[in-house]
């Protein structure tokens, strides 16, 4: 997990989720992720090769373990791409318009909007929220560029100590 980025990570739990895609499907399509080689490719292997990487996916059925995560030490800078992105990490310097975001991405649900919720909370350095960068560009940076493990420790920092705050403040001022 600390090696696989996190794009491919949610593109293989979503292969993975669908219900009409028999398991031998499921399973060549996460090797195509893992290993760059295409479904024609993986399928033309001899046996004992593919057998050697499905076994090398095996650390797919593995939970992440809490001692691989580091949600109380987020970095003070987070380089993905061409993007140094400053988290949010006091919840008094949040504005109305990301919390608005992050909440409504993570109340759509699903693998896609989990990267755009946090992508709300990592703002470029010298920038403010959606000024003078794309939040699609610094999703797609964080797909491409950040692990796994990252990702769901600076996620379960959100998660745990802010989405309350945050879901609790949005509340509040719609009322």
């Amino acid at each position: 997990y600390s090696e696989l980025k996190v794009g491919p990570y949610f593109e293989i739990l979503s292969i993975n989720s669908d219900e009409k895609t028999d398991a031998l499907h499921k399973q060549v399509k996460t090797l195509e992720i893992l290993s760059g080689l295409s479904e024609v490719e993986i399928l033309s292997l001899p046996i004992v090769e593919y057998h050697e990487l499905a076994v090398a996916s095996h650390f797919l059925t593995k939970e992440l373990r809490e001692d691989e995560l580091h949600y109380n030490n987020v970095p003070k800078i987070i380089e993905v791409g061409d993007f140094k992105l400053v988290p949010l990490t006091d919840y008094d310097s949040i504005t109305i318009g990301q919390a608005t975001d992050f909440a409504k991405f993570l109340r759509l649900g699903g693998f896609k909007y989990i990267i755009d919720a946090v992508a709300c909370l990592l703002i470029p350095k010298g920038m403010k929220y959606q000024q003078g960068y794309s939040l699609d560009e610094v999703v797609s940076a964080i797909k491409e560029n950040l692990s796994v493990v990252d990702f769901f420790s600076i996620g379960g920092f959100y998660f745990g100590k802010f989405f309350r705050d945050i879901d609790k403040g949005v509340s509040l001022s719609k009322q």
